[in-house]
């Protein structure tokens, strides 16, 4: 039923506007693939719970996504029934560096089209009213025709905007190109840390650890780091580990077994640093009383 009712519309090669407008009678998971893509995707109404542990789809009404990168990753993600489903998507794959539209591109959009080819990165946060208007105005759309097709191609460029705009705040993607003294093979082993992190946040061990198989010392792997991510690797596995624990809880795992599987060591320091990210108790969650926290 989701898929019958959600429109996708190629609005000039490469770059896509999905618009999703539709009420569930019951539950639904859709099912897809990730891909080499940069979406930004706006939620003006309905809820979305991730299935996948470690990777954060769900969407909730005020927010907004954002996804940069190469892996292709299974999706799947569960949408509530009882409330209409608004959400507006642009995706941006590798062949519109190709066409005219990025015929004068520049170092931003460069930086977009390398962030493509690398580990995908997820932020999520609430959606600033500008970009929650422009998401409305998509699904509000003039008459058809040639005045529908202007429209559609105009908020495609302006969603693309917000999207480069939004690459500050990714890790691994806007803050590259705002550190070009790091050597390429320095911000390779980055990325590739990134993406062993996200994969298996639990296994990540110590920094000391951390940096020897880097062949690297702490220090440097450290200011690395910060140069490519702009944020520490300790709060990045610390929060990594947390929501990795958040989807287990969900999936019906024990508070001591997702605690464990996170790779905490003692249950009591994984509740206090749970509590202090989604505002909620693990067993509350895992009742399903808990608050539902975003990435």
């Amino acid at each position: 039923m989701a898929e019958a009712c959600a429109a996708i519309r190629e609005v000039m090669p490469g770059l896509f506007l999905v618009t999703t407008d539709f009420t569930l009678d019951a539950p639904t998971v859709v099912e897809s693939t990730s891909f080499p893509v940069a979406s930004l995707s706006v939620a003006l109404d309905g809820l979305g719970e991730s299935l996948v542990p470690g990777l954060d789809t769900g969407f909730a009404p005020g927010g907004m996504g954002l996804a940069v990168g190469a892996s292709r990753r299974p999706i799947r993600t569960r949408l509530a029934s009882g409330r209409p489903v608004r959400v507006v998507d642009l995706a941006v794959v590798p062949a519109w560096f190709d066409g005219p539209g990025a015929a004068d591109a520049d170092e931003t959009l460069d930086a977009l089209r390398e962030a493509i080819d690398r580990p995908t990165r997820l932020v999520r946060r609430p959606a600033a009213r500008r970009l929650l208007d422009l998401a409305g105005s998509v699904l509000a759309p003039p008459a058809g025709g040639a005045l529908g097709r202007l429209h559609a191609e105009a908020r495609a460029l302006d969603l693309l905007l917000e999207l480069v705009a939004a690459m500050a705040d990714l890790p691994g993607s806007g803050a590259v190109a705002r550190t070009p003294g790091l050597r390429p093979r320095d911000r390779d082993r980055i990325e590739a840390l990134l993406a062993r992190i996200d994969a298996d946040p639990g296994s990540a061990g110590s920094l000391a650890r951390l940096a020897a198989e880097s062949a690297v010392s702490v220090a440097k792997l450290k200011r690395d780091f910060r140069a490519v991510t702009g944020g520490c690797i300790g709060g990045y596995i610390a929060s990594r580990r947390l929501i990795l624990a958040r989807d287990l809880l969900r999936d019906g795992l024990s508070v001591s077994e997702a605690a464990w599987r996170a790779g905490y060591d003692h249950p009591a320091n994984f509740a206090t640093a749970f509590r202090r990210r989604f505002g909620c108790t693990p067993s509350s969650l895992r009742s399903g009383a808990g608050s539902r926290g975003e990435a």
